[in-house]
């Protein structure tokens, strides 16, 4: 991907300056997105120059907001107090939800456009998947950004099918959850205009097929759903996983589904608050323990589901958190993205250390047997895999982009 760093970030400020003076000529500017897709790593240059733009531009009455930005650069935003600076309300998980957000705006209390919440967006409509295609990012091949709502297996090799449908050789890849980025070639040069509109056709036609219409689990009882929102719900047996925010609201309101954690109306890094979570455990006395990935946390939270969350393991003790289970003696054992296994201790002092981190590619959820064997969902090494207490790890069966893995004893 790209990087903001201090040798182009001069250049990204004065472009931005002058399409802001471009439009202008034609009506006021209020509002300014700023698309992060592409964007991998960002350097303290880079940093302190977003500061100055968006401060730059609230002096001319203009809002600056964020869509599409990736958990690592998030991560080095949050560490250099961007996040607080600009305003957790105006980071975005994709372009469409930003210009709405803009667009039905009202007044705010510092004189800013105040943006819709999180929830009044979401009620209207789900998170759509979003396509960029470029010839201008990277020197050499077309760069193929796509975001998804969430991630699910087989989507790498369905874009992969895309492009060797249209003739498109893929030079190289990144996948960071739901960021794809692809660089492309054809007949060994880059795309020209017009393959470049039919392949972004082909691939928002692809993405319709499966984020574009609400899909219901036949399963009779599925225990887990995250809402567009970032909040987290336990599901009664009558409302399937990945259902969108309209469904959620109703089964609330119907009483067949209640909030144990989070706020369906915002996220964020406060007590009652999550960004983003992931893995799900309980803990012996019932407190529900979650991987608060947007925070890099990990958040005990009360059985009763009312009162804050407690870290346990915070901030910085892992890169990129993501599956979760609670060992015998309270040890919280969980995965990180940096391809390892991570105990991380009851007393949660976040001094966590390395159970495993051989043959671990992009792991994701788990589960820990009574003989304290881990088995492990690697979604990028295409298997399930079982890591003993020794630090052990074989692969036991192959999938294709498993994201979890469950226990049946008996």
């Amino acid at each position: 991907g790209a990087s903001l760093y201090f040798s182009n970030v001069a250049y990204v400020k004065s472009r931005l300056l002058q399409c802001i003076e471009e439009a202008s000529e034609n009506e006021p500017v209020h509002h300014l997105v700023l698309e992060m897709c592409s964007v991998h790593t960002v350097d303290s240059t880079a940093v302190h120059l977003l500061k100055d733009i968006v401060d730059d531009f609230r002096g001319r009455g203009i809002q600056t907001v964020f869509a599409m930005v990736g958990p690592r650069v998030m991560k080095t935003f949050h560490k250099a107090e961007l996040v607080s600076f600009i305003g957790e309300n105006r980071f975005f998980p994709a372009v469409c939800d930003a210009v709405q957000g803009c667009l039905l705006s009202g007044s705010g209390k510092d004189g800013l456009p105040r943006l819709r919440s999180a929830l009044e967006i979401a009620a209207s409509r789900d998170v759509l998947p979003e396509v960029g295609i470029s010839n201008c990012i990277h020197q050499q091949y077309t760069q193929v950004n796509i975001f998804v709502p969430r991630a699910i297996p087989g989507l790498v090799e369905l874009f992969n099918s895309v492009f060797v449908t249209k003739g498109c050789n893929v030079e190289g890849a990144q996948v960071d959850h739901l960021h794809h980025t692809y660089y492309l070639l054809t007949e060994g040069k880059k795309l020209n205009e017009g393959e470049m509109n039919e392949l972004c056709a082909q691939l928002h036609d692809a993405l319709q097929d499966i984020f574009g219409r609400p899909k219901h689990s036949g399963a009779a009882c599925n225990p887990l759903a995250v809402s567009p929102s970032h909040g987290l719900a336990l599901v009664a047996p009558a409302v399937a996983a990945g259902t969108g925010l309209a469904a959620l609201e109703e089964a609330l309101a119907a009483e067949r589904l209640r909030v144990v954690a989070g706020d369906l109306a915002s996220h964020g890094s406060g007590r009652r608050q999550l960004s983003h979570p992931q893995g799900l455990a309980l803990a012996a006395n019932g407190d529900y323990i979650i991987v608060d990935a947007g925070n890099w946390r990990v958040q005990r939270c009360p059985v009763h589901g009312a009162g804050d969350c407690t870290t346990v393991v915070p901030r910085d003790a892992l890169v990129w958190p993501y599956g979760i289970d609670v060992a015998p003696n309270g040890d919280y054992i969980v995965t990180d993205n940096e391809e390892s296994l991570q105990r991380c201790p009851a007393s949660g002092s976040g001094e966590c250390v390395t159970m495993a981190n051989q043959g671990l590619k992009n792991p994701g959820f788990i589960e820990m047997a009574p003989n304290g064997d881990v088995w492990i969902a690697g979604l990028d090494s295409n298997a399930i895999h079982r890591c003993s207490a020794d630090g052990g790890c074989v692969e036991v069966k192959s999938a294709t982009k498993p994201t979890g893995v469950a226990l049946v004893l008996g």
